[in-house]
């Protein structure tokens, strides 16, 4: 498919692609990132391991 042809969405997909990762987690490394994400970020999970690997690796948090 050329770049004339790709919806508006799909080359904003394409640009962000190589910021996007995917793993699968041991049941109890799940369970805590899942127990992290209820208390601190109502249980969304993205954005609780956003800010556990900001914190990680820059050691600031990115909520403030």
């Amino acid at each position: 498919m050329s770049d004339d042809e790709k919806t508006a969405q799909a080359k904003r997909d394409e640009e962000r692609r190589h910021l996007h990762f995917q793993v699968r987690l041991d049941p109890v490394l799940a369970k805590n990132v899942q127990h992290y994400a209820d208390q601190n970020h109502d249980g969304v999970k993205n954005a609780a391991v956003k800010t556990i690997l900001s914190q990680f690796f820059k050691g600031v948090n990115p909520d403030g």
